[in-house]
């Protein structure tokens, strides 16, 4: 227990107000710091201020929640520069400020790190921010004392019995809500004849499983109760000692690797610094402006990282060095390997996609070490409502691709037991890599007619024909037993008289049955909240006070009883699908509609924080698009996002949030992809269909679109000649030079330069760089390239310039000109640098590595490539991947090192075969056949037909010549051009 928290600091605040300085007065003025501000649905009285200075209570989630936001911080801030300083007694402030200070240095359960950061704001006299700072830090730190928990624990247990729940219902007669409170019972979800399914779960924990399996799989349709034996079975670990952490994909905030990871880290007692390390590099990557900003950053970690770069390394980007720096000032302190620093150095080079799938290997690390140092025996992880983290799979491949990381974390941890719950079982036998026997899957069954009597008679339902209609209605469905339960209680809080024949029928009569049993305000209040997915205090405010159900906030718990509500730990609340889906069947279309509607502009009002992370904007942004498909119809929903959303949609591009972007909208954008073509987000798509390496999908969506348009047409508009050039682009990966050129020469000569000099510039390139010289014209290839570099240097369009350079090099290399070509790399490196265009400086050092492999000077080369390789990889464009790991391959080959440059090709090889790059794919086969003739074997005269047949059709003359020379015995070295 820290003894910096809110009761000290609301105490010490009180002796130092010249006016209103009571208890109630002090926590009202600084509480409102936080609760008066936009969407913080919390009311403070006098109950609340004293549980929180006698330490009955810690602070209400909801203020917690919203005290790390970052616009709360700012307002707050404000706040208290505004209203709380002014409000300090001159004469005795200093006392205050000075009593303040000594709890911050007396607590030894502060960071040194944060003590320096909020002391440092008092000695630069920035007095409101060293308030504000100390109060929201209070605000997050364990308030309550070791008394009032156990008081708090004597009375839970006294509330299980059965004679105290119906004398606080009498009690409560006069309340008007008190009909919202049912008589308390264990779910059937939780009372369940499951001995088998359990036994399962504890010859895993005694080690009795066979094959050593390590992960046990429950899985059942909806409402067999799945969460509820999930609960069981943590009740079982609480009683033996055994630590656990869970997650729950219910949460659609968890549902990515790096936040499910995030929240499993939160469960442990210590910090997992080498995970707190490479999550902070993500975190940082992918939230760049955060690095200059002081918010509320993922972990302490993040923090230090994040001074670290501030204090003065070369540039935001040197994480290398970053990692260096915190080694050197922290290694001993949090016990830092040097094993484990390799792997963080190399985050530096990689995007932060790349990232995240390494994040599960230094969790891993973490927990394993933090288990053998604790020398606990176990440690359990449950993984809860498992389809959901599918979400987004529309198929196995993609299931497979979206759990990898689970599979990796089953198998990098030790000594650790994970337990999986959902309506689908795990695909994970068409992994071939993981080792089935490590996986049991225990599916769940109907509850007895046995259990379910046993069950009735726990919660005193002992009338034989009532159990009876109740069990038969129900069908062993833990779920509906506990609906018909919730519904015989509140008729008998209510004081109805019970009819046996309500309690016939079959499903849909236990929900209207239910429906029956509510009041008005209960029955309004779950039709509006069982439209979003989730809600929270905010969001059950919000839509309660919205559509003016009578139900107040403060009620929030007793709502929060009924059996179809799961509780979340991180305050978000979560009805039961089959709940929800009665529902949405009996609400009117106009109502489900306007809930929705009212639900976008909730998230609306979140998504347009600027400071919002890049994890948190996805959440909110996911929530919105949910809720605009459902309020609009389809092509109305994509009107929206053209005409609304699209800076946000710039922002996720911008990202490099290829996937994301595709798993939320390409089905949208399917469905309205004739109409919508022409637009800003038609262009986008197709770049992020690109991207993922459909190229042949990208094309035919543009030839969809111009198809509408002459030559004329399209040479003449300057987003349609865009779209062609993207489309030429795409193309230049599996369409023959011959049709590529044909194309071009249809359209070049109808664009004028002076309206459009950059589509100009560009074309001029396509022409010389990507298909004349792969077509070994050399001399038109270099009329085009000098042109369009001449015309990219009058209008200064530098990354143009240097993708002409680099080209150019090329080209003069394909001429023997190695001296000329070094001269113009250089250049174009120059620019580059100059002008911090690192992508294509990346491109032309590139060509400067080949350039050193074909003049001999291999170790320059080779030192050239190992740097390139994990650039290639933090920039995720496959191509570059593949053609870097084919350059190595050369290297070794003229190392004489054969294995390992047959291996780089296959490495190449498949890579381009992944994305039907014919151009990569063939110049990998040919360096696999000169590399056997070099080996002393013989070249397989059929493969070496088939890449000659495809040169020729795809008109790679320079390809066709290798293939002539190699088959002559000619085994000089050969160029590769990066197309």
């Amino acid at each position: 227990m820290s003894d910096f928290n809110i009761s000290k600091f609301i105490k010490i605040m009180k002796t130092g107000l010249a006016e209103n300085n009571t208890q109630e007065a002090a926590g009202r003025l600084l509480l409102e710091s936080v609760t008066k501000q936009d969407g913080v649905l919390v009311d403070v009285d006098s109950k609340m201020i004293s549980n929180l200075v006698k330490q009955k209570k810690d602070v209400h989630e909801a203020i917690k929640n919203a005290s790390s936001r970052p616009v709360v911080i700012d307002k707050a801030i404000k706040y208290f520069n505004e209203t709380v300083v002014p409000a300090l007694n001159p004469h005795t402030s200093d006392d205050t400020l000075r009593k303040l200070i000594a709890l911050l240095n007396n607590d030894t359960d502060i960071t040194p790190e944060k003590r320096d950061e909020l002391i440092k704001l008092h000695s630069d006299e920035k007095l409101g921010e060293f308030l504000a700072l100390s109060f929201l830090y209070s605000i997050n730190l364990p308030n309550k004392s070791a008394q009032s928990s156990t008081a708090d624990r004597l009375t839970a247990v006294a509330s299980d019995n059965e004679d105290l729940v119906i004398k606080r219902l009498k009690s409560k007669s006069s309340n008007p809500m008190s009909s919202s409170i049912f008589k308390k019972h264990a779910p059937a979800k939780e009372f369940v004849n499951r001995e088998k399914p359990r036994q399962k779960f504890y010859d895993l924990i005694n080690s009795k499983a066979e094959n050593n399996a390590n992960t046990i799989m429950y899985h059942g349709i909806g409402g067999i109760g799945k969460s509820s034996l999930i609960k069981n079975l943590k009740g079982y670990l609480t009683e033996h000692s055994i630590k656990y952490s869970s997650v729950d994909f219910d949460d659609p905030a968890l549902r990515s690797s790096y936040s499910a990871l995030c929240k499993l880290k939160q469960s442990f007692e210590v910090n997992f610094p080498h995970f707190e390390l490479a999550a902070s590099i993500y975190f940082l990557k992918r939230n760049p402006k955060f690095i200059q900003k002081n918010i509320v950053f993922p972990f302490d970690i993040t923090k230090l990282m994040s001074k670290i770069i501030n204090n003065g390394l070369s540039n935001s980007d040197c994480f290398g060095e970053a990692i260096n720096h915190f080694y050197s000032q922290y290694e001993v302190k949090w016990q830092l390997s040097s094993e484990a620093k390799d792997g963080l150095e190399e985050l530096e080079h990689l995007s932060p996609s790349e990232i995240e799938k390494r994040l599960v290997l230094f969790f891993a690390y973490d927990l394993n070490e933090y288990i053998e140092a604790t020398e606990y025996e176990k440690h359990v992880i449950f993984l809860d409502t498992y389809e959901l983290l599918w979400s987004n799979g529309q198929n196995d491949s993609n299931k497979l691709i979206t759990d990898k990381w689970v599979r990796e974390l089953t198998v990098f941890s030790n000594n650790v037991i994970f337990v999986i719950s959902g309506r689908e079982e795990l695909l994970w036998r068409l992994d071939k890599e993981y080792q089935q026997d490590k996986l049991i899957t225990v599916p769940l069954e109907m509850l007895s007619k046995e259990y379910a009597k046993k069950f009735l008679e726990s919660c005193q339902i002992t009338n034989i024909e009532l159990q009876d209609a109740i069990i038969n209605s129900s069908q062993g469905y833990p779920y509906y037993l506990d609906l018909s339960v919730d519904t015989y209680y509140k008729f008998t809080s209510a004081r109805k008289p019970i009819d046996i024949e309500l309690f016939n029928g079959g499903f849909q009569e236990i929900q209207e049955r239910f429906f029956k049993s509510l009041t008005e305000s209960e029955r309004e209040s779950l039709k509006v909240l069982s439209i979003p997915r989730f809600y929270d205090i905010e969001i059950f405010g919000y839509l309660t006070g919205r559509f003016n159900t009578g139900y107040p906030v403060s009620s929030i718990n007793n709502f929060n009883l009924f059996s179809f509500v799961k509780l979340g730990e991180n305050g978000k609340n979560i009805i039961h699908a089959l709940m929800r889906d009665e529902i949405s069947k009996q609400l009117p279309a106009d109502l489900k509609t306007e809930i929705h509607k009212s639900m976008l502009s909730f998230y609306e009002q979140k998504v347009i924080d600027d400071e919002l992370a890049m994890d948190i904007l996805r959440y909110y942004f996911t929530e919105l698009v949910f809720h605009l498909k459902n309020s609009h119809g389809s092509a109305e929903s994509i009107t929206f996002v053209e005409n609304k959303y699209l800076p946000l949609v710039k922002r996720f591009q911008s990202a490099g949030e290829t996937k994301y972007l595709l798993d939320n909208f390409e089905v949208l954008f399917n469905q309205n992809k004739t109409d919508i073509a022409g637009t800003e987000f038609f262009a986008i798509m197709v770049d992020m269909i690109h991207l993922s390496g459909r190229y042949y999908d990208a094309v035919e969506l543009i030839n969809g679109y111009l198809s509408k348009f002459s030559i004329k047409e399209i040479a003449s508009d300057e987003y349609r000649l865009n779209l062609f050039i993207r489309k030429i682009h795409h193309q230049m990966f599996f369409v023959s030079t011959e049709n590529l050129q044909c194309e071009v020469n249809e359209i070049i000569s109808l664009i004028d330069e002076n309206i459009f000099p950059e589509q100009y510039c560009e074309i001029l390139f396509m022409l010389g760089a990507h298909i004349l010289l792969p077509a070994g014209n050399y001399t038109d290839a270099c009329m085009h390239l000098k042109n369009m570099m001449q015309l990219s240097s009058k209008n200064n369009y530098l990354k143009l310039l240097c993708r002409g350079l680099r080209k150019y090099a090329e080209l003069l290399c394909a001429q023997g000109k190695f001296s000329f070509a070094e001269k113009i790399c250089l250049d174009g490196l120059s620019i580059a640098r100059q002008y911090g265009l690192s992508r294509y400086g990346f491109y032309l050092q590139c060509v400067m590595g080949e350039i050193l492999r074909l003049t001999g000077r291999l170790e320059e080369a080779i030192s050239i490539f190992n740097e390139a390789k994990p650039i290639s990889i933090a920039m995720g464009i496959t191509g570059w991947i593949a053609h870097v790991e084919l350059s190595i391959g050369n290297c070794q080959v003229d190392a004489n090192d054969f294995e390992a440059g047959l291996s780089s090709y296959n490495d190449a090889k498949n890579l381009y075969c992944s994305i039907n790059q014919v151009w990569g794919r063939i110049n990998s086969d040919i360096a696999i056949q000169r590399t056997r003739l070099l080996m002393g074997e013989k070249v397989e005269e059929e493969a070496m037909l088939k890449l000659n047949q495809e040169t020729q059709e795809f008109g790679y003359k320079v390809l066709t010549q290798q293939i002539k020379d190699i088959s002559s015995g000619n085994l000089d070295k050969n160029q590769f051009l990066y197309l």
